[in-house]
């Protein structure tokens, strides 16, 4: 079972160009800088990964691995069409398959959605939702015999 969920939306992008494919589109100059934010965050603070599961859309390939040299090393990494164009299921598939702890690098709406429905009393605390380039933790309290709850423990905004 996954103990701690850290998720990640992808770093600020540029719009699509003309004849560009939505999955093609590349971090811009602030998302580059949003990205270089978070990875001095994660190297001043490690937090344990074991598995990240990353979409393959540009842009979220381009954040992680921004972020990646930052992360204690011994996690594996899956791409993940699925996370890009296949909704909240595909996340809680992803976050179902691993146990320990798992980054997802995804995107919006579907993360909230995700936050949603695992925590729904964090809501006050993502009034603003989950911009780019933001990192959340939440950490699952098993309770007796009962699957327990998630909680948030972390949000970072650059």
């Amino acid at each position: 079972m996954t103990t701690h969920l850290h998720l990640l939306r992808h770093a600020h992008s540029s719009w699509a160009e003309p004849g560009q494919r939505d999955h093609q589109r590349p971090l811009d100059e602030r998302g580059r800088r949003e990205a270089t934010r978070l990875a001095g965050e994660l190297a001043a603070r490690p937090r344990a990964v074991d598995r990240v599961v990353c979409s393959t859309a540009t842009r979220a390939v381009e954040t992680f691995d921004l972020i990646r040299p930052a992360l204690p090393n011994g996690f594996t990494v899956e791409w993940s069409d699925a996370l890009y164009a296949e909704g909240v299921d595909a996340y809680f598939s992803a976050l179902r398959s691993a146990p320990g702890s798992v980054l997802l690098v995804g995107h919006n709406p579907t993360l909230e959605e995700l936050v949603d429905s695992l925590a729904p009393t964090v809501e006050s605390s993502l009034q603003d939702g989950i911009g780019t380039a933001n990192w959340l933790t939440l950490h699952h309290e098993p309770v007796g015999d009962d699957e327990g709850a998630w909680r948030l423990s972390e949000i970072w905004r650059p």
